[in-house]
């Protein structure tokens, strides 16, 4: 063989190489994709502090990941933490604006904070975007119930056994307002109380698992 082809042989098998170096590099770098299911992960066991860390990771990569703001959103309410997770529901908003189950656990946070109204808002808007969630219809009722609106927290609660017939929570809500009604003064306070509570722990988040 030539020198010349010795060498062209030589800078061939290392042009190969190395671009067998790059791909496997490549192939071990972690995505935001891969923080995002790792974060998902570590959720589903209540790794709250380990999801977070991964969900920022993703953010880190991909500044614009909707499903990564919102799920860390998740997290950090599952911490009670609420502004923390108002911040990331309304950056999740931001970026796409017909994200429903953003709206959703945004009312949730607003609800825990005190915000009735803010929450009204955000889980009338994830209704409009999302006609067909039960679970929201049933969010939404529970804070009109509390406010005294107990017309559109009947409303709401039917409409949530229309759309899921075998989630018995809004029957036990719908039921609790005709015990309320029918009872009238002669209910004590204490039962009411025990009511209300169930029906607000009830609340429940939408998680992606995108």
């Amino acid at each position: 063989m030539s020198h010349f082809h010795q060498r062209f042989s030589y800078y061939h098998a290392a042009a190969l190489l190395m671009i067998l170096i790059v791909g496997v590099a490549a192939r071990g770098q972690t995505t935001a994709a891969d923080f995002l299911r790792r974060g998902n992960e570590e959720f589903a066991k209540r790794d709250f502090n380990g999801a977070i860390a991964d969900y920022t990771h993703a953010i880190e990569l991909d500044q614009k990941y909707t499903v990564a703001y919102h799920n860390r959103g998740v997290a950090m309410q599952s911490k009670g933490n609420l502004d923390g997770a108002i911040a990331d529901f309304t950056r999740a908003i931001e970026l796409d604006p017909r994200h429903a189950p953003a709206y959703n656990n945004r009312g949730i946070a607003k609800k825990s904070k005190g915000d009735l109204d803010g929450a009204i808002a955000d889980y009338t808007r994830s209704i409009e975007l999302d006609p067909k969630n039960a679970r929201v219809y049933y969010n939404r009722g529970v804070v009109e119930k509390t406010k005294g609106d107990l017309n559109s927290a009947s409303a709401d609660f039917t409409r949530a056994m229309e759309l899921d017939p075998r989630d018995g929570h809004a029957a036990k809500g719908l039921a609790h307002i005709f015990l309320s009604s029918s009872a009238g003064p002669t209910r004590s306070p204490s039962s009411a109380l025990t009511l209300n509570s169930a029906e607000t722990t009830r609340i429940t988040h939408t998680f992606i698992f995108g």
